[in-house]
């Protein structure tokens, strides 16, 4: 059974889609009692569609990204990571340059959307724009076995953002086996830093890295 399969939203609306289609073809038989067997063998083969279907290609995240970020089809492939995340997809943020160990995250942050009490930006989002981008960075450098946590976080603001496109770029600053320290800045489109955090990720392997 690909369960992977089951992650994959696209994947999963293809064959509902494929089992309506079946359904509709022989209805006419199955609602004739002397073809009620049918009924059975029709579940059964949908059944295994839905579940086994095509099989997905596995890919490092690396390589999954970079055919996101280009604009090249991604049905059929899946990662060990869960790429666009929910938070992306709620806050939408997109990456658009991605490397081993560095990526940018952008998003079109409004002050009627994403603002504070005194009608600029919230920082909170600048926050969580550059923890993307520096997630998004580490889970190029991650092997399928391991995960990570983020160990710590401090953020400076410099400047304030009202209705802009800001860009969150993440690299490290130094790499070890189990702690990588992160810089990523925040810059708005006339180039500006708004904002630079400094974060500590730690990489996860064996049970650590199980659920997480």
């Amino acid at each position: 059974m690909n369960l992977i399969a089951l992650q994959h939203e696209d994947q999963v609306v293809y064959y509902q889609q494929v089992k309506k289609i079946i359904f509709s073809y022989f209805y006419f038989l199955i609602s004739d009692s002397r073809f009620q067997w049918l009924d059975l063998a029709l579940r059964s083969v949908t059944i295994y569609i839905i579940y086994c279907g095509t099989p997905m290609k596995k890919i490092p995240t690396l390589d999954y990204l970079k055919k996101l970020v280009s604009g090249e089809e991604v049905k059929g492939f899946v990662t060990y990571q869960q790429y666009p995340t929910a938070i992306s997809k709620t806050l939408k943020m997109h990456i658009v340059e991605i490397a081993y160990g560095e990526a940018k995250v952008q998003i079109e942050a409004d002050v009627s959307i994403h603002g504070n009490q005194q009608g600029t930006v919230h920082g909170g989002l600048m926050c969580e724009l550059a923890d993307a981008a520096i997630g998004t960075a580490h889970s190029t450098i991650v092997k399928e076995d391991e995960s990570f946590t983020s160990l710590e976080l401090k953020i400076n603001f410099f400047r304030p953002a009202w209705k802009d496109r800001l860009i969150a770029h993440a690299v490290p600053i130094q790499q070890g086996r189990t702690i990588t320290v992160y810089r990523c800045d925040i810059s708005r489109s006339d180039g500006k830093t708004v904002a630079s955090v400094v974060s500590t990720v730690m990489t996860l392997v064996g049970e650590r890295a199980k659920g997480r």
